[in-house]
């Protein structure tokens, strides 16, 4: 397997955060610069990319602070309202999608993540509607990326609302648009009541990208909350400290000859130590 980058994610939220408050775009510049340099510090060689970075930075300033910090991009993950039913946004919402492919090529990754968030009124649709809408909306949006990028790819969701997060309704999604792969995300299916162990192999053959999570319940003051079935609230955990068997998944996926990209999802540790938290995360699996 490739060695694992580092989702930022949750780093960058932090700094978006601020910036939404003061509007500070130099303090936004300067704390991307100070993220970067914490991650390359860190022995990473790669990152993920959201379509956040570029709207807020701009494509050419990510580029060249990543290039300076010798940072490669593993994945471009692009967010966007797929399960919306009007029809007037229906043909700005593709291009916006086929936008998002060219922007991954031209960022250097040879993936593209696909996000679909749950618009308000959502829950007055039937399952099986919004898992329609969503492949309605992704057809011709992997249609023109896959000449592109090689994989574009979809991750068992998260956010329940979308019915797209159990093995059965992910499958039917993946069969109902052509080229369309999995990132395998190592603890979302839980939310569900599904092992991820099964669920990897379930899917063996059509994982385009893997995510590498962690999960606890939320602690106190938790940010980023994702909830299970019963309820539950469930948060990423320091990698290593939760729920989820990281080591035996990645074996696992060894064992199967997956070759293709990974991701480690980061947040800090309890103790709020940065630099010494993404040494340990890049170390877990020797990135």
């Amino acid at each position: 397997m490739m060695k694992p980058g580092l989702m930022t994610m949750s780093m960058f939220f932090r700094l978006f955060f601020k910036f939404q408050a003061d509007q500070d775009e130099e303090d936004l510049v300067d704390g991307y610069q100070e993220m970067l340099d914490l991650v390359q510090e860190a022995g990473f060689q790669a990152v993920d990319v959201i379509s956040w970075e570029v709207k807020f930075l701009g494509l050419e300033r990510v580029k060249r602070m990543l290039a300076d910090h010798g940072l490669s991009v593993n994945s471009y993950i692009a967010f966007g309202e797929y399960a919306r039913m009007d029809e007037e946004g229906f043909a700005g919402r593709i291009e916006q999608g086929k936008h998002d492919a060219d922007t991954a090529a031209e960022l250097g990754t040879d993936v593209l993540m696909l996000v679909p968030q749950a618009q308000e009124g959502i829950g007055e649709y039937a399952p099986e509607v919004i898992r329609t809408r969503l492949t309605e909306h992704w057809r011709p949006i992997v249609g023109y990326a896959k000449e592109k990028v090689g994989h574009v790819v979809i991750e068992d969701t998260p956010d329940l609302k979308l019915h797209l997060c159990k093995a059965a309704d992910v499958m039917e999604v993946l069969d109902k648009v052509p080229g369309l792969e999995l990132v395998y995300d190592s603890a979302n299916m839980t939310l569900v009541g599904e092992d991820p162990l099964e669920y990897l192999k379930a899917f063996e053959g059509r994982i385009g990208y893997v995510h590498m999570k962690d999960y606890r319940p939320t602690p106190p003051g938790g940010l980023l909350v994702e909830y299970a079935e019963d309820g539950t609230k469930m948060s990423t955990a320091p990698v290593g400290t939760g729920i989820i068997n990281i080591k035996g998944i990645a074996a696992e996926l060894e064992k199967a000859g997956y070759n293709g990209g990974m991701t480690m999802e980061f947040v800090v540790d309890d103790d709020g130590d940065f630099p010494k938290s993404l040494k340990r995360t890049c170390d877990y699996l020797a990135c």
